[in-house]
């Protein structure tokens, strides 16, 4: 009923849960997903003058950086892992344009499952983080920690998606 509602009035904005699948999205409203610090916070349907139907949006905070496509953009291609990696804002991830980072950076995905760009090009913008590769390993914990004390690594940071494997 709020979207009918919302559909009536000039402008309207109807705040949403951030995980609303897709699907749920009527194709009146633009989908804004917010996140804050690179946690998802909030998602909004935003209606009437000045807005896109069918468009999904990114917003950071504190930044204020967005990223718009119109609609859904078409699967980015997957293939090996380059020089970089970028990790993409959770909002971006959410209003599903983790295929304009790939397209931006010159990338694909490390997995189509998994919202990991690579790339061989150093790519530096507020919608991702971005990481230089400097080694590759088949991964045995042994080695990894060898190769941590030879370079004399004291805090490490683990990123991880798509793995079972709890970092310790």
């Amino acid at each position: 009923w709020a979207a009918a509602a919302a559909l009536k009035a000039p402008r309207a904005a109807l705040k949403i849960a951030p995980g609303v699948p897709h699907e749920a999205i009527g194709p009146e409203a633009e989908a804004e997903w917010i996140s804050d610090g690179g946690d998802v916070k909030e998602a909004v349907l935003w209606y009437g003058e000045g807005f896109a139907p069918g468009a999904f949006r990114a917003t950071l905070l504190p930044s204020g950086a967005t990223l718009t496509a119109p609609g859904p953009l078409p699967a980015p291609p997957v293939g090996p892992v380059g020089r970089y990696l970028y990790e993409p804002d959770g909002a971006v991830i959410r209003a599903h344009l983790v295929a304009d980072i790939v397209e931006r950076c010159d990338g694909r995905l490390v997995d189509e499952t998994i919202a990991y760009v690579t790339s061989d090009t150093r790519y530096s913008a507020p919608y991702v983080s971005g990481y230089e590769i400097t080694d590759r390993l088949p991964f045995n914990m042994k080695k990894l920690k060898a190769l941590l004390r030879e370079r004399e690594v004291g805090v490490l940071t683990v990123k991880k998606r798509g793995s079972a494997v709890e970092p310790e």
